[in-house]
């Protein structure tokens, strides 16, 4: 199968960023993270969310478990990301950190015994806000509305995120009681940021609302 020139500068551009968290300094990367969840737990979008669709630092990733406990803590609903199939994956609500166990590709995940999400079910109610934290290797500002609105993301490739959010958006079309708000947030280091001409993008990649980094929202 031919590889397309966008295929290619993805790849480059991952493994490039991996390499970069990789050889961080890791205190650098601890108070970059820390600086990342004060941001989140200050924003006005995760103070009047119900839900929280979020998922579990590995590989380097911003660590947002502060983020995770605080909302547990504060009666919000956080779900976590579980493979289910082929760039399928669903969110789970979990009652604590402790209920995560070690699932598909060696990732945490929500255990046994929970039932997954329907953000579109009726009896959720149109006052439902949602917020999703979305990690990611690379991402980009838009250049026409500033640093937040349009922002480009470049993931793993599995294209679990993808999937999941076309499939939520089309079903959001069809239901009478669609969340009040949905806004869905990048998490990332600044240093993850190019400028958008540098990160390839196809027509099936989708754009995120914000980004989180340790500078800004």
């Amino acid at each position: 199968m031919n590889i397309s020139y966008i295929d290619k500068e993805k790849q480059y551009l991952r493994r490039t960023m991996k390499e970069l968290r990789i050889h961080r300094n890791p205190q650098e990367l601890e108070r970059a993270g820390e600086l990342i969840c004060q941001k989140i737990i200050n924003w006005d979008v995760y103070k009047h969310c119900t839900y929280v669709l979020a998922y579990f630092p590995v590989n380097h990733e911003a660590d947002i478990r502060p983020v995770l406990d605080h909302g547990l803590n504060h009666g919000k609903i956080v779900a976590l990301p579980k493979v289910t199939g082929e760039r399928t994956m669903e969110f789970y609500p979990v009652p604590s950190l402790g209920h995560l166990v070690r699932g598909t590709m060696g990732l945490m995940e929500p255990g046994p015994g929970l039932s997954p999400v329907d953000l579109t079910s009726t009896t959720m109610g149109e006052a439902s806000k949602i917020l999703m934290l979305v990690p990611g290797l690379a991402f980009s500002r838009s250049e026409v509305t500033g640093r937040s609105g349009r922002i480009g993301r470049l993931g793993y490739g599995g294209g679990f995120y993808d999937t999941w959010l076309n499939r939520f958006f089309q079903n959001s079309r069809h239901v009478s009681a669609a969340p009040e708000y949905f806004v869905t947030c990048g998490v990332a280091y600044e240093f993850q940021v190019v400028p958008k001409e540098r990160l390839p993008m196809d027509c099936h990649d989708l754009y995120l609302d914000c980004l989180a980094t340790e500078i800004e929202i």
